[in-house]
């Protein structure tokens, strides 16, 4: 997919040109249709299989990535929020629990993670969280960029009919956008109660989904 990306572009020109303004979509302060909508199109930059369920099917998180076919990353987006925040408030975490347990009934037997991108860690008081859940905040979307431009520049000085995938995938492992790198640094949030508290799904005796909550973490 990275490869055919690359070579849509007749001028190499264009095809900086349009993957930095991807990048420059992912950063907090951008408009939330804009910034989920970059999450989605540096999928295909990448060599990741992107859907936005919410949007499309009116359900589901704001974007699933797909890794080899058993994998995924859930991810819920909040790009408009005060920068400031110190907290994820309750109806935020609230968002991403639903969307794990939308994950865990369509894709069961699948493994996943709730990523959360926002610029706090903490979480309110009554607030929780997945307990496989991690944040993604503004440095690590700085780093993710930042390789991410890497990446398209040593990519666009080779010449579009030489290129091939294995160089592709050598650069994506180079960068660190290999699926497995992707946000591998996101953060565990950070409790404001005395005891951490998480959810853990498990599915009860005619298969709906619950939570247990976990404290103690």
């Amino acid at each position: 997919m990275a490869l055919r990306y690359r070579v849509s572009f007749d001028n190499v020109n264009d095809f900086v040109t349009e993957s930095n303004a991807v990048c420059d979509r992912l950063a907090f302060g951008i408009d939330a249709e804009l910034f989920e909508q970059a999450l989605n199109d540096v999928a295909g930059i990448i060599d990741v299989s992107s859907t936005r369920p919410e949007k499309t099917i009116g359900k589901g998180p704001d974007g699933l990535r797909m890794g080899d076919g058993s994998r995924f990353l859930i991810i819920e987006a909040k790009s408009e929020v005060d920068l400031d925040r110190d907290e994820l408030h309750k109806s935020e975490t609230e968002q991403l629990l639903h969307s794990w347990e939308w994950f865990t009934q369509e894709y069961k037997g699948k493994a996943g993670r709730p990523l959360s991108f926002h610029p706090a860690t903490k979480l309110a008081r009554e607030a929780v969280f997945p307990e496989e859940g991690r944040i993604v905040t503004s440095d690590i979307l700085t780093a993710f960029r930042t390789s991410l431009r890497g990446y398209v520049s040593v990519v666009a000085g080779i010449e579009r009919g030489a290129l091939t995938q294995r160089q592709i995938n050598e650069q994506l492992q180079a960068n660190g956008l290999l699926f497995d790198q992707c946000f591998a640094g996101a953060k565990k949030p950070k409790s404001s109660r005395s005891e951490s508290s998480y959810f853990r799904p498990c599915v009860d005796h005619v298969g709906r989904v619950t939570y247990n909550e976990n404290l103690g973490v």
